[in-house]
Formats: C-alpha cells, sequence, structure tokens
C-alpha cells in the first residue's frame, strides 16, 4: 500500500520540487529501518523495479536527494534476511549489466533507436549509481556477510566489466571509466587487497571459494594484471591516475607483509606494472609527477621488483632532475638514493641498448627518456621555421643569465606556450605505429611533458637565431652579443 503510494507520488511529480521527492525516500527509508527483516520481497519489486519511478531519481542534480537514495539502498542491503539481500541485489546488478548493454547497443555500428530507450548521460549515471553502491557492499551486509555468498560476487562483476571496456568508451566515458575502476578499489581496500592476513572483512564478498588463500592469491594477480592493462592500452583521466598511484602504494603496504610463496607470484606482474607507471613521469600534471616519485620508491624499497626493472627505471628518474621545479627535482633526487648501488655502479651499460619500457604503440610508447633523444635529434634535422623571433630570444636569454621570467604577470608555463606561438600550422601526417620515433610531430608531444626537452628547445632556437642573424640581436651588435653571452 505504502509502496503504491510513494510510486503513484511520483510518477505525477514534475520535477521542480525536490523535497516533494526527498520525503518520499525518506518515507520509504523509515519504513524499510521499522519493518527490517518482515519486510515484503514485492515491496522491494515494486520499489526497485525497472519501470518505478524511484529509479528516474537518479538523473536529478540535487546531491542532498541523491544520497538519500544511496542511504536508501544501503538500508535495504543491511536488512539480516538473505532472501531480501539476495532480491536486492540482483535488482542492483540486472539493472547495471542492461545499462552495459544498452550503452554498447547505443554505439554499436547497427544501433537502431528504440523508444523510450535512454540516453548515453542517463546510462551514464545508472551506470554510476549503481557502482557506487555496490562498492560498499561488504560495509553495507557486513551483519550478514559470513552466511551470504552473492552470485555473481563483486569482484568478479567489476572485474569482467572492466576487461570488456574498450578504450574507446573509456575515453568517451572517463567518470565511467574512473567509477568502475574506484568501485574495484574499494572492494579490494574492504577485502584487504585479497591478500591472506592483510586485514579487510573476515569474509570477502569479492571471491567465494572453498579455499579462501587461493582465492585471494589469484585475486591479487588479477587485478595487478587489470590495472598493467589500464595503463597501457587506455588514455587515464587526472583523476583515475591518482587514483591508480594511490591504490599501488596500499597494495605494496599490504604485500611487503605478505608470504614469501605470493611477493615471488607477484614479482612478474609488478615488473609490468612499474614499466607502465614510468609513462606517469610525463604527465602534464605536476602532482601526478611528484606522487608517482612516491610511488616508485615505495617500489624499489619493496624488494618486491627485479633489478632489471629498476635499471630502466633510472634514465627516466634522471631526466627528472632537469625539471624546472624544485620540489619534483628533490623527489626525484631522493628516489635515486634508494636504488641499490649496484644499480647506479652498472647502470652505463645499459643505458646505448634501452629502449621505450612502456610497450604503447605509436607516439605514446616513445614517452621516454629515449624518446626525448629523439625529439631532439628530429628537430634537430628538421630547416628551421623562421618563427623564433628576437623578442622570443630576449626572453630566454633573460631567464638564462638573469634568471628572470619575461614579466612576472606571465604564468609558469611560459616558455611552452612561446614553444606553441612559434609553431607554423603543418599538415596531418599519419603516425607511424612502427617508427613513430620519426614521426616530425614528436617534438610538439614531449615540451608538454618533459622540461629539459622544452629548454632544448628555447637554446638550440636561440643558437640558430644568433646564427642567422650574423649575431645582431636584441643584446647589440656581434661584439656585444658574444661577450653578453661569454660573460652570462
Amino acid at each position: 500500500m505504502v509502496a503504491g503510494y510513494v510510486v503513484k507520488q511520483l510518477q505525477v511529480w514534475a520535477g521542480p520540487s525536490h523535497d516533494l521527492a526527498q520525503s518520499l525516500v525518506k518515507l520509504v527509508n523509515q519504513l524499510v529501518e521499522d519493518l527490517q527483516g518482515s519486510l515484503p520481497t514485492q515491496f522491494l519489486q515494486q520499489i526497485f523495479s525497472k519501470a518505478s519511478p524511484v529509479l528516474h531519481l537518479r538523473y536529478c542534480a540535487n546531491s542532498k536527494l541523491l544520497n538519500q537514495l544511496v542511504k536508501l539502498y544501503q538500508t535495504v542491503l543491511s536488512i539480516r534476511n538473505i532472501p531480501l539481500l539476495e532480491t536486492m541485489y540482483q535488482l542492483i546488478v540486472t539493472d547495471l549489466e542492461e545499462a552495459f548493454r544498452q550503452l554498447e547497443l547505443f554505439h554499436s555500428p547497427k544501433r537502431t533507436d528504440v523508444e523510450g530507450s535512454l540516453g548515453p548521460i542517463e546510462i551514464q549515471s545508472t551506470i554510476i549509481f549503481d557502482l557506487v553502491v555496490l562498492s560498499q557492499l561488504a560495509n553495507t551486509s557486513k551483519a550478514v556477510i559470513e552466511m551470504w555468498s552473492p552470485t555473481p560476487s563483486v569482484f568478479s562483476l567489476l572485474v569482467e566489466r572492466l576487461e570488456s571496456l574498450t578504450p574507446s568508451l573509456a575515453s568517451e566515458y572517463p567518470a565511467l571509466h574512473h567509477a568502475l575502476l574506484h568501485a574495484l578499489y574499494q572492494d579490494c581496500h574492504i577485502n584487504g587487497y585479497y591478500i591472506p592476513g592483510a586485514g579487510g572483512s573476515s569474509v570477502s564478498v569479492g571471491v567465494a571459494s572453498l579455499n579462501p588463500a587461493h582465492s585471494q592469491s589469484g585475486s591479487i594477480t588479477k587485478v595487478l594484471a587489470l590495472l598493467t592493462k589500464q595503463m597501457q592500452l587506455f588514455t587515464l583521466s587526472f583523476d583515475t591516475c591518482r587514483l591508480v598511484q594511490r591504490w599501488v602504494d596500499y597494495m605494496l603496504g599490504a604485500l611487503v607483509t605478505a608470504g614469501r610463496d605470493l611477493q615471488e607470484k607477484v614479482t612478474p606482474l609488478l615488473d609490468n606494472l612499474t614499466c607502465q607507471l614510468l609513462a606517469l613521469c610525463f604527465s602534464r600534471e605536476h602532482s601526478i609527477r611528484l606522487e608517482n616519485a612516491a610511488v616508485l620508491k615505495a617500489l624499489f624499497q619493496s624488494q618486491l621488483i627485479s633489478d632489471d626493472v629498476i635499471m630502466k627505471c633510472v634514465p627516466e628518474c634522471l631526466i627528472r632532475l632537469c625539471d624546472t621545479r624544485g620540489e619534483i627535482r628533490a623527489a626525484y633526487s631522493a628516489l635515486l638514493e634508494v636504488v641499490p648501488t649496484h644499480i647506479l655502479t652498472s647502470f652505463s651499460n645499459g643505458i646505448d641498448t634501452f629502449q621505450p619500457p612502456n610497450g604503447r604503440k605509436g607516439v605514446d610508447g616513445v614517452r621516454s627518456c629515449r624518446g626525448t633523444w629523439h625529439a631532439r635529434r628530429v628537430h634537430m634535422t628538421k630547416q628551421s621555421q623562421v618563427t623564433f623571433h628576437g623578442h622570443h630570444f630576449k626572453a630566454v636569454m633573460g631567464f638564462i643569465m638573469h634568471g628572470y621570467a619575461p614579466s612576472k604577470h606571465l604564468p609558469d608555463d611560459w616558455l611552452e606556450r612561446m614553444y606553441h606561438s612559434c609553431q607554423h600550422r603543418q599538415p596531418m601526417v599519419a603516425e607511424s605505429r612502427d617508427h613513430p620515433e620519426q614521426h616530425p610531430q614528436l617534438m610538439s608531444h614531449m615540451v608538454c611533458n618533459c622540461d629539459a626537452v622544452l629548454w632544448f628547445w628555447a637554446t638550440y632556437e636561440s643558437a640558430q637565431y644568433c646564427l642567422l642573424a650574423r649575431l645582431r640581436t636584441p643584446l647589440g651588435m656581434p661584439p656585444e652579443t658574444f661577450t653578453a653571452i661569454e660573460s652570462g
């Protein structure tokens, strides 16, 4: 009777009055809290079925209403009644699977518009809402978790969805991609990262197995392989990069105290993941580069990665010592201090044969120390565009000789802006996936991520300007220019 009243009121709800909807959700929530295990199954099916107007509240922009709706879901999932929990869980899983199916159908080449079907924004909102609820399942249902094993498990459901997600969909819906990873991260965190003896809930809702230790060790290997795949094949947003860094850091803390057999099992996977993390050293975001130094330092000190991988990391760390930001230089200097001595002393033997470590195809694959060398080489073989003028020369030389930016009102990335202002519009060049190091626009890809390459361009163009102008520069005639450069 109450369910019918709520549904009827929401069906006539026109949208502007969020207070009415919030009051109705509070009413249902209070009813669930009062009835608990005696709540009829038909009530849940009527309130949370696909046709119910309650589910349409997920698309509103009112944060209080959304929080109240999440609280209602959590209240239902905290009931100490396994049949009711199973019903509610299946309703959420069915809704999630249907939303993913609609999203895939929406981007299918054979797409057919169905009347009444949701748009991509509503589908994304549905998925994110369901993931938020599922990610807290172990905490919400901890009262009966020792007697109930959800099918499919939350862990299996999330892993399956992440494995089926394509890079194009992840790029088009970064919030959805982040929500999937964050839900899996929450599930791992609650269950001690599926590492035996690492804490977490006493019984995992992520994995159901007759042999919990074997099941958990298999889950941690799946997580490590999945994170490696995400970093190799997907373009990660800022929030997702920070999530992955925090995830790896916390997992390391749990792995250090794990058994020796598990440590030996995950070492190859950690090696692959470390190679992918190196790409974040070339991120445009200052905070990501800074955090990456801390994560790599924890990996080095854990003694869970091989010497070959650490040797690959050394040149990537060295090039960060040329960063214009003092805290970046300090962070990577501290990272080099924990590199084992036998690796540092034999480092020069492997420089000539060093290859891009992240395994990516195309220009993204040379975002490494070796890639900066190729960028310099390609730039020096190009004919001058004659776009670097006297005022550019004056700004660069003023900073080099006196340490002053051209103007105190300019942002910190003034040199990068100068670089892009000096570029001519060039015809699009098809990217060579086999030889990306010869791509004519490789320098443009590298200057945004590496101050060493950016300052190479500035000094090289300044030197070339001097030659083209026959030392007649804003510093004076040839004798004055030569004297100023020599004394500076």
